[in-house]
């Protein structure tokens, strides 16, 4: 019982607290498997919270920043997890 109303109260700060999701990609990482792993990660995904991408080439020091106007995530373990295990991605909670 307890774990379910922690749960819930979880659940609810995050779904009012948390108002956007950055992730961030080292364009060197990226493969045609990681982006549509990432793209299906989000489909499946949906949420409250904004969505940016951060794309970083390091060979030229320079970022591109992108939100996205279509897509708006909820926070999963899931994702979080694909992040963390794929070299060159991370992300950031704001």
């Amino acid at each position: 019982y307890v774990h379910a109303i922690l749960e819930n109260f979880f659940r609810e700060v995050k779904e009012k607290k948390i108002e956007k999701f950055t992730i961030e990609v080292s364009i060197d990482s990226l493969t045609e498997d990681s982006i549509e792993e990432l793209i299906a990660l989000i489909n499946s995904s949906p949420g409250n919270t904004s969505l940016y991408l951060n794309l970083k080439n390091s060979d030229s020091n320079t970022n591109v920043s992108l939100i996205s106007k279509t897509h708006s995530v909820e926070i999963t373990k899931r994702m979080t997890d694909f992040l963390l295990s794929k070299d060159g991605f991370s992300y950031s909670i704001n």
